[in-house]
């Protein structure tokens, strides 16, 4: 009896430490909001308005060594507030912005804090700010494990904060911690797949995704087994790897709705076997009359089934749903390609390339069929953009493929392997010089 509420005990302060994190991610967006809000108001008005929400959350004026200092926070917010109305301070200020950025210690504030601020900035089009705030998060986070070696929410926060950074060591150590402070044996399970599978031990990785998987998931992993796939991205590079795509097993293409969509031929290839959509997408197919293109698919797979269309596919195709990483990423949710790959990374194929995937780092992004509806390059889309990059953190999507990249999990064409050498502090200057700098110049 005694053992049966002690794991009952256990698994419910796991379920609270997740629910924790949960909270911490609504916590970002309703700081964004609220600022938002603010931008409405005539320019000095918004200017003090904003700044008195970033206190509320960042100030601390009761403690003299935590939190932000109000002339930090002053400057913060005329950043903020002058880029939401499509201006650009003078690049030294943003330079000094950074220099005392760095010099702030990350005890300063709180891993979740950090994290806060790292939305909050990306939000903003302060990519190069939120590098900082990221590094210092992952270095709070180690630290509150160290602090609180028996809390269970400083153990999973120093856990994806590892797996992102490819600590495998650390990882492990501190899977092995959660073993014993844990009872919540699925979700560990879970914790050591995903460990194995970044450290590249792909074998003993697909031998724990096992028992994972439903009847319709074995089926897939029997389609899989031993075929090589091309996971091929919306992304033109020019480069025209048709040959290499179509030479694979499997081709699996992102958010597919006929053949006449498909990009240039001579670049991404004509074969396309199974199809990954997002719910957003599945909300767009949902209001078409016809789904006949899904005949042309051996496999359909969705984030979730929520609409008819989805249901009365499942009665005739083989439907099933992704697997999804967001459980164990530090900071941010997945956005497609990283899904995919940590799906298909379940089941046994002899190899994985990628390619026409360059995480956001050109201005035509897309190939023209891609979205359901052309996206014009206007200050309001570009803003949209920015605050799809928070959510979907940008160097948590590359630090994952560059992970697997890393450990010889997947392959990727040139194009895709030039964005994963890059730096963080690079590639996030680089997205900056394409979604801020220059629609700034066109408004």
């Amino acid at each position: 009896m005694i053992k049966k509420i002690a794991k009952h005990i256990r698994a419910g302060t796991l379920l609270a430490a997740l629910s924790e994190i949960k909270e911490a991610r609504r916590n970002e967006r309703k700081i964004q909001q609220e600022i938002a809000d603010t931008l409405s108001l005539p320019d000095e008005r918004s200017l003090v308005a904003a700044e008195q929400i970033i206190k509320k959350y960042f100030r601390y004026p009761l403690s003299v060594n935590y939190g932000l200092t109000g002339r930090y926070i002053k400057d913060l917010t005329r950043f903020i507030v002058t880029r939401r109305k499509g201006e650009l301070l003078p690049e030294d200020q943003y330079t000094g912005l950074l220099e005392r950025t760095e010099e702030i210690f990350y005890s300063s504030l709180s891993c979740h804090d950090w994290k806060k601020l790292c939305f909050l900035s990306v939000c903003n089009g302060l990519f190069r700010l939120s590098v900082i705030y990221r590094k210092k998060a992952i270095t709070s986070a180690y630290q509150g494990a160290r602090d609180h070696p028996a809390k269970l929410e400083s153990l999973l926060e120093a856990l994806k904060a590892a797996i992102d950074q490819g600590d495998y060591q650390r990882g492990e150590d501190l899977i092995a911690r959660l073993s014993r402070s844990c009872w919540e044996k699925t979700y560990l399970e879970k914790l050591n797949w995903f460990n194995s599978l970044i450290m590249g031990n792909r074998v003993e990785a697909s031998d724990l995704a096992w028992p994972l998987l439903s009847n319709l998931d074995q089926d897939y992993a029997k389609y899989i087994e031993g075929k090589s796939i091309a996971v091929v991205g919306p992304a033109p590079s020019g480069e025209e790897t048709a040959a290499d795509i179509d030479a694979h097993d499997v081709v699996v293409r992102f958010k597919y709705r006929g053949k006449n969509y498909l990009a240039d031929s001579k670049e991404f290839g004509t074969r396309v076997n199974v199809s990954y959509y997002n719910n957003h997408v599945a909300r767009t197919i949902s209001e078409l009359e016809n789904h006949d293109f899904f005949d042309h698919l051996d496999y359909v797979v969705f984030k979730d089934i929520k609409f008819t269309f989805q249901k009365n596919l499942q009665k005739n195709h083989r439907v099933r749903i992704m697997f999804s990483p967001d459980d164990f990423f530090f900071l941010g949710s997945s956005n497609i390609s990283p899904q995919v790959l940590y799906d298909l990374l379940h089941y046994r194929p002899s190899k994985i390339k990628v390619f026409k995937v360059n995480f956001y780092l050109s201005e035509k992004v897309h190939y023209q069929g891609y979205k359901h509806k052309p996206v014009k390059k206007t200050s309001s889309n570009y803003m949209y953009l920015w605050n799809e990059f928070a959510i979907h953190n940008p160097l948590t999507q590359l630090n994952f493929t560059r992970n697997l990249w890393h450990s010889g999990q997947i392959e990727v064409d040139h194009a895709c392997e030039a964005v994963l050498r890059l730096s963080d502090e690079k590639y996030m200057s680089k997205l900056e010089d394409i979604y801020v700098k220059k629609p700034m110049n066109i408004l």
